[in-house]
């Protein structure tokens, strides 16, 4: 997500929605966590939930997300 900082701003070009398969174990290797990842993709406007459809608020384990655009 931080490559696609540029697309991800471009009302234009931006995903409508982005499915992400998250495996929260792995990410202190790469310096990331829920907070970081859940933060990007609400800093650039979209929803984020899980695959049942409600409303992500902290990632703990492995799993699926999907963050949909929220122009609101």
């Amino acid at each position: 997500l931080k490559g696609a900082a540029g697309l991800l701003q471009d009302e234009r070009r931006r995903p409508r929605g982005i499915f992400m398969e998250v495996h929260p174990y792995a990410w202190s290797s790469f310096g990331t966590t829920s907070e970081s990842l859940l933060n990007r993709l609400r800093a650039n406007r979209y929803l984020v939930l899980g695959m049942d459809g409600s409303a992500v608020e902290s990632i703990t384990s492995w799993g699926a997300i999907v963050a949909t655009s929220n122009h609101g």
